[in-house]
């Protein structure tokens, strides 16, 4: 779901212009890592084979480090 499709849901204010689209060479690596702990996990990319930082189907919350992200 879209950050705007959940503002709707919620009736929440959505206004013109006040949401972007996530770029196409956005990784979420540099991101799970700059909110987690620096002992991360490396997972294996099912696909491909690659080593990865973050998987969405294996990642946990409680290694998020940030108390404000975390609780969200």
């Amino acid at each position: 779901m879209s950050l705007r499709g959940f503002n709707e849901l919620l009736r929440l204010p959505v206004y013109a212009d006040s949401f972007r689209g996530v770029p196409s060479r956005w990784r979420p690596n540099p991101v799970w890592l700059s909110i987690t702990c620096l002992k991360c996990k490396i997972y294996t990319d099912d696909r491909f084979g690659r080593p990865r930082v973050y998987d969405p189907s294996q990642a946990a919350a409680t290694d998020i480090r940030i108390v404000n992200i975390h609780c969200l």
